[in-house]
């Protein structure tokens, strides 16, 4: 009976090794295709779903000189989450994700 239960605790480290060389279930493409609004002064780069109140506190406190258009010219906030939506949907069409 020992043997029979090694069998099956070896068939399952296998399929776990398998797995993890698939790629696993790292969200690491899709993160970074959602980054989609991007500050045009310092490049830094903020997640789709990020609010105008939190950009206008990264503008007043990163560039105190600079207005909040100037560090995000083109903000719409509807635009922005749904531009991302579709390049997170493609990042996950790409990894074999569930659309």
């Amino acid at each position: 009976m020992a043997r029979g239960q090694q069998k099956i605790q070896s068939q399952q480290k296998k399929r776990d090794k398998l797995e993890a060389a698939k790629g696993g279930k790292s969200s690491l493409a899709v993160n970074a295709a959602a980054k989609s609004i991007q500050c045009k002064v310092c490049m830094n780069t903020f997640l789709c779903t990020t609010k105008k109140p939190e950009l206008e506190t990264h503008a007043s406190n990163k560039h105190s000189k600079k207005t909040f258009e100037q560090c995000f010219p083109n903000f719409d906030g509807a635009a922005a989450r749904a531009t991302a939506a579709a390049k997170v949907a493609t990042a996950k069409d790409k990894k074999g994700g569930k659309k």
